[in-house]
């Protein structure tokens, strides 16, 4: 048979699961975009005959900070496409 869900689910605690959600994702997506600009600058930089970047280190956090992004922009999808959802069940 069909199973139900013994646990009340309340619209408030969603709705604060849901905007907790999409806050660390926005976050997310702006410390990553933060970072890969100043990654972009210290690679830039190295062109500078004074400079001390290390541009191993800077293409790896680069990469990192690209990969926190693109792992964002995927939970802010989910959370678009459960809030989607939930007002076609509420429709």
């Amino acid at each position: 048979g069909v199973q139900t869900c013994a646990l009340p689910i309340s619209k408030m605690n969603i709705s604060s699961n849901l905007n907790t959600a999409y806050s660390s994702a926005l976050g997310g997506i702006q410390q990553g975009q933060a970072g890969i600009v100043k990654n972009a600058s210290d690679i830039a930089s190295i062109a500078k005959p004074d400079s001390n970047v290390n541009l191993t280190e800077s293409l790896v956090d680069l990469k990192v900070n690209q990969q926190a992004v693109e792992v964002n922009s995927k939970v802010l999808a989910s959370v678009d496409d459960t809030v989607g959802t939930l007002l076609d069940i509420l429709a």
